[in-house]
């Protein structure tokens, strides 16, 4: 999750500095601060991961009683990093609303290819209602009690690939 959703992000705004790279002046810049943005908080958001406790062993292992773990507040980290998610997703997905309908195009023309973009929409609820659930989230048992999470996740990432590819598709 935390290589997949990046990538499928920096994908789809690859694919609109393609699709759109002479649209209109602030366009590009904002592509390359959105890839930007996306990047630096892919580095923290797998630092979280990884080291949410010292020693990391600590996730699977128990070093039995007397023995010091230092934990952070994962449902914290999962809650804040996901709002961030939430709002590059909603971002990615508005970005090129103004410069579809800038262009010259019949009425229908330009609604049909928004409609095409906002297939991603679904990707966005879906990392919403990730959201409620990792608001949720106390564990004593984080292998079981991610399993709900995990799940949510996978069908993100499988709907957010599907969504940067359905613009490309040729028969849509």
């Amino acid at each position: 999750y935390n290589v997949c959703i990046p990538c499928i992000k920096l994908s789809i705004l690859c694919l609109y500095a393609r699709i759109f790279a002479r649209a209109t002046a602030w366009f590009t810049p904002t592509l390359y601060l959105t890839a930007v943005f996306i990047l630096l908080l892919t580095i923290p958001q797998s630092f979280t991961h990884i080291f949410q406790c010292i020693p990391v062993e600590s996730l699977w292992r128990d070093f039995g009683p007397g023995f010091k773990v230092y934990c952070i507040n994962f449902q914290a980290a999962i809650v804040s990093i996901g709002v961030l998610h939430i709002v590059t997703d909603w971002f990615i997905l508005a970005l090129p609303v103004p410069v579809i309908f800038s262009l010259k195009l019949e009425p229908r023309a330009k609604w049909t290819i928004c409609s095409l973009f906002f297939i991603g929409g679904f990707a966005c609820v879906i990392s919403v209602v990730r959201l409620c659930y990792a608001k949720q989230y106390e564990s004593t048992n984080p292998s079981w009690d991610y399993v709900p999470i995990a799940l949510i996740s996978t069908i993100e990432c499988s709907t957010g690939i599907l969504a940067a590819c359905m613009p490309t598709w040729r028969p849509l």
